[in-house]
Parts: C-alpha cells; structure tokens; sequence
C-alpha cells in the first residue's frame, strides 16, 4: 500500500491533477485541450494531458531540431526528390482549429516518393514564428505539408518562410482567414507552395503537436520562400498569440541543441538560398 502511495505520488507531482478510478489496475488522464504556454496545458505538460500523448515527454525523436552545423552532413545518395506536384490550382477547404489554420486539399495533390515508398498529402497547415531553426536563425513563418503512405507511415515537407515584399501564395487566401472552429471552401482554387526539389534536408522526428507520432520523416526545404510584410500584419500570425507548437526555449532547449541525430542534406553549401537577404530572418538571442 505504501509502494503504491508513493508510485501515485510521483505521478502526481510530474503531471499535477489526475482522475484515478479506484479498485481498478490503471491510472486514467483526463483529456484535455493543450496550448502553448507556460501552463499547465503547454508543451512541457502534453504528455500529461492524455495517455496517449506519453510521447510528448519520453519520446526519443522529438521534432522540432534546431539545424545547426554540428549535425549537418551531406549525402551523395540523396537525390533531388521524386515528389509529383501539381503545377495547376486546387480545390481548397481553409479551417481554423484554434492551434492553427490549415488548407484542406484533395487527398494525393502531391506524391512524395521516400525509399521507394509513396506518401500521399493530406492537408497543409502553418506555425508562426518557424519551430525549425537554421543555423542560429529562426523564420516568420514555418509551412508544414502533411503526406501518409499506404501503410501509415507519416512524412512532412516543411517550408522555412521569410518576409519579403511579395507573398503570392499567401496572398490568395490572407484576407479570408476563418474564425474559430470555422471550415469552409475557398472560393477559388489555390497554387500551392513551390516544391524545389534539389534543396533539402532530412531527419527522422516526430509530429510537433499531440500525440508527438515519433518515427515521422522530415523534408526540411532549404530555399527561401516569401511571406510579405503586409500579410504578415494582417494575419497577425493569424490570431493566436502563441500560435507556434514547440518554440525553442525552456525545457526543450538543450534537447534541441544537443539532438544527436545529423540531417542528411543533398547539396554540399546549404546557407546560400536561406541566409542571402539580410534582415529577412531573425537572430535567436540564446546562439
């Protein structure tokens, strides 16, 4: 009995309230809603939040990493990538979940072919500011580019976005931006996001919000994409005041700065496409 007041104790003390139901063998989490603060729903606490969202907390390939130049490799064998990508419009429905606002295209619009494997996309969606850093530089904004494999395997394809002074593709929904809990079809079709295929890295990771699905491959793209200044102040990072998942900072620093995995790049000068413009991207302060 004192073993098991001591076992509820440290759970208690690492994950605050919980619901125990008694007599029974388990200790059950309630579900709740998780943010970005510093709270009791933010990063630090998801893994708290729900059972299934263990990962979040003891997972062992967690995204985002900070790209630095101790875990930057070239790889010969990576070729530029065999994605299929429509170059015409598409059908798009814009939603606002409330952690984020995301473009709803039809399923298999792009094919990425990984190993052989293809992954199909399913939805876009965006973080602001990036949660991927590169180098000692963070972005304005981070798209995200969702594919699933036949066999469940989950693949992203990120965009490192900075400000400029035109953002076309932005600009086709940027004054139509949902409320809350709303979904609906834009009016017209959309050019998605510009795919260059000989500029990219790559890593194995996770999902950067709950339930953190680890074993996630990530194509990090290594060309700059433009988001305009004014957009930027109309979506006000589109109304969330901590709209980014996992910023670097706080607990997930050091596991960042010190991730032991290498990203495995196909071009031998990487810095070139990101970094030319100065003033496009922001200095992180802790570098």
């Amino acid at each position: 009995m004192a073993r098991s007041v001591a076992i509820l104790t440290i759970v208690w003390a690492i994950c605050g309230p919980l619901s125990f139901q008694i007599g029974e063998s388990f200790v059950r989490v309630l579900a709740q809603e998780f943010d970005y603060t510093d709270g009791p729903h933010g990063p630090a606490s998801w893994g708290c939040l729900n059972t299934s969202w263990r990962t979040c907390s003891d997972g062992m390939v967690q995204s985002p990493i900070a790209i630095i130049p101790q875990i930057i490799v070239t790889s010969k064998k990576f070729k530029d990538l065999e994605v299929d990508y429509p170059h015409h419009a598409v059908p798009a429905n814009i939603s606002n979940n409330g952690h984020s606002v995301a473009l709803k295209i039809p399923d298999g619009s792009v094919e990425l072919s990984i190993k052989g494997e293809k992954y199909r996309s399913t939805q876009m969606h965006f973080h602001c500011p990036s949660e991927h850093t590169f180098v000692k530089y963070k972005f304005a904004l981070e798209a995200h580019l969702v594919l699933i494999s036949a066999a469940g395997k989950i693949a992203v394809v990120a965009w490192l976005i900075t400000l400029g002074p035109v953002s076309p593709f932005f600009d086709q929904f940027i004054n139509n931006l949902p409320a809350y809990k709303e979904e609906y079809p834009l009016a017209s079709p959309i050019k998605l996001l510009p795919i260059h295929a000989e500029h990219y890295g790559r890593y194995t990771g996770s999902l950067t919000t709950p339930p953190c699905t680890e074993n996630v491959v990530w194509t990090v793209l290594l060309w700059n994409v433009r988001f305009s200044a004014q957009s930027f102040t109309v979506s006000a990072c589109f109304g969330f005041p901590n709209f980014v998942n996992r910023q670097l900072g706080a607990i997930f620093s050091i596991l960042l700065l010190e991730d032991p995995r290498r990203l495995a790049l196909n071009i031998h000068n990487p810095y070139n496409s990101l970094l030319a413009e100065e003033g496009a991207i922001e200095v992180l302060a802790n570098h």
